[in-house]
C-alpha cells in the first residue's frame, strides 16, 4: 500500500488566511464601562470574571480560584444570595449557570469517538485513491502503513477491530495484555493526529476570509480541537496505565472534590 504514497507532497491550496477569533468578537472591551465597575468586593470580581468569558473550561478554573480564594473570609452562599439579588442581565446569569454545569465529556465518550477512526479511515482511503496528500498526511499515512504493515485499506479494519475490543475490555474492568494495550494507544494517537491536520486544512484552506464561511466554521474548528486535545489525553493517561474518567463536573475537577462538596 506505501507504494500508492507520492513521492512529492502534494500540499492542499491553501485560500485566505487563519481565522483570527478575536477578530469576530462584537465591540471592544477596552471602550465599553463594565456595568460590574460599582459593585463591591468580591462581587464585581464574580461580575468581571463571568462578563469576560474566555471559554467555559477556562472560566471554571477561574471561578474556582476565586472560590478558593474567599474560603474563611467571605461566605459563598452570602455572594451567590447577592448574584440573585442583583439583576445581573440575562446573558451574564446565563454564562454563570452554563460555567457552573460545565461538565467534562468522560473518557468513555471521548474513546468512542475516536475509535470510529474516522479521520485515519479517510487518510488510507485517500491514499488508496491516489488522492494528493500533504506533508503532514504523507507522513502520517507512511508511518501507519509500516507500523501495521498494512498492504490495503481493508487490513485496517481488524486493527480497529481490535483497539475498540481492548477498550471495550478496559471498561469492563479487565487488564488488557501489554500489546493490545499499545495498539490502542498508538492508534489513538494517530486519530488525533490525523483530527488535528483535517483541523489545520479547514482553517487554513476552506476559509478564505469570508464572514459567512468563518461563521459557519469556527465552531466546528473548536470542537475538533477540544477532541484532539481529549483523545491525546486519553492515550497519555491509557499509556500510564492509569483508569479512564467518568464524567466530571468542570468545578469539579477545579476546585477538588472537598471544596465541590462544600459548594454544593
Amino acid at each position: 500500500m506505501e507504494d500508492v504514497l507520492f513521492n512529492r507532497n502534494s500540499a492542499r491550496p491553501h485560500g485566505g488566511h487563519p481565522i483570527d477569533a478575536a477578530s469576530w468578537k462584537s465591540g471592544s472591551n477596552a471602550v465599553r464601562t463594565s456595568p460590574g465597575a460599582g459593585l463591591p468586593f468580591p462581587l464585581n470580581a464574580l461580575f468581571s470574571l463571568v462578563d469576560s468569558h474566555r471559554g467555559y473550561a477556562a472560566d471554571c478554573r477561574e471561578l474556582a480560584g476565586l472560590f478558593a480564594s474567599l474560603r474563611g473570609r467571605y461566605p459563598l452562599e452570602k455572594l451567590l444570595g447577592q448574584v440573585i439579588r442583583a439583576r445581573f442581565p440575562r446573558v451574564w446569569l446565563e454564562r454563570f449557570l452554563f460555567i457552573l454545569l460545565e461538565a467534562r465529556p468522560s473518557d468513555w465518550q471521548t474513546g468512542a469517538y475516536a475509535l470510529q477512526f474516522r479521520h485515519l479511515k479517510r487518510l488510507l482511503l485517500r491514499v488508496e485513491r491516489r488522492t494528493p496528500l500533504n506533508a503532514a498526511e504523507t507522513s502520517l499515512a507512511r508511518e501507519l502503513i509500516q507500523a501495521l504493515s498494512l498492504s490495503g485499506f481493508p487490513d485496517f479494519e481488524e486493527f480497529c477491530r481490535k483497539a475498540s475490543a481492548t477498550f471495550k475490555g478496559i471498561r469492563a474492568g479487565g487488564t488488557p495484555v501489554s500489546g493490545d494495550l499499545g495498539l490502542l494507544v498508538y492508534l489513538i494517537r494517530c486519530e488525533s493526529r490525523a483530527m488535528e491536520e483535517r483541523k489545520n486544512w479547514l482553517e487554513l484552506g476552506n476559509g478564505g476570509g469570508d464572514p459567512e464561511t468563518v461563521a459557519r466554521l469556527s465552531p466546528r474548528l473548536r470542537h475538533l480541537e477540544d477532541r484532539v486535545f481529549r483523545a491525546r489525553d486519553l492515550a497519555a493517561r491509557l499509556g500510564g496505565y492509569a483508569p479512564p474518567s467518568d464524567l466530571l463536573m468542570g468545578l469539579e475537577e477545579s476546585m477538588g472534590a472537598g471544596a465541590f462538596a462544600e459548594l454544593r
